[in-house]
Parts: structure tokens; C-alpha cells; sequence
């Protein structure tokens, strides 16, 4: 349960907590299930874009047919700047 008393569900494998973890299927169609066609559900896919959210798309997405409405992409403004060809750091 959240601090705002939502319920939270967290269903992974022994070596979730890695780069390039994912969330079970179940616990997403479990999720899907609890909070009804109005409700919303929010998934990890890892902290790592060429290994975390590829493998969301490319394996759990098509293996389960569900298809994200949006994608969060968190990056600091180093990262931005050092792959962006901006100035140096």
C-alpha cells in the first residue's frame, strides 16, 4: 500500500531488481484486474533503454499482447549533454 492507500503489487523473479528487470506478466494482468477498465497501471522496465525497455517491447508486450499508452524516460541533463553533442562536461 502506498502513502496515499493504494494498493501496490510487486510479482518478479529472484533477479528482478537488475538493470534490465521486468515485472511478470501475472502481476501486470493481475494489476490490470484489481483497478478495472477506468483505472491505470504502472510498470518498471528496468533503468537501462537498450536492454530494459527493449526487452519490454520486444518480449513482454508481444508474449502478452499488451501494448503501453505512454513511456516515462528519465535522464539527467549530463547524460543529455555528454550523448547529445553538446558541450563538454
Amino acid at each position: 500500500q502506498t502513502l496515499e492507500a493504494t494498493p501496490v503489487l510487486v510479482h518478479a523473479g529472484p533477479f528482478a531488481n537488475i538493470a534490465h528487470g521486468n515485472s511478470s506478466i501475472v502481476a501486470d494482468q493481475i494489476a490490470l484486474k484489481l483497478v478495472g477498465d477506468g483505472g491505470y497501471v504502472i510498470t518498471e522496465a528496468g533503468f537501462g533503454a537498450d536492454i530494459g525497455f527493449e526487452k519490454f517491447c520486444n518480449i513482454k508486450c508481444r508474449y502478452s499482447s499488451y501494448k503501453p499508452d505512454c513511456a516515462v524516460i528519465v535522464a539527467t541533463v549530463r547524460a543529455l549533454k555528454m550523448h547529445g553533442g553538446g558541450p563538454e562536461v
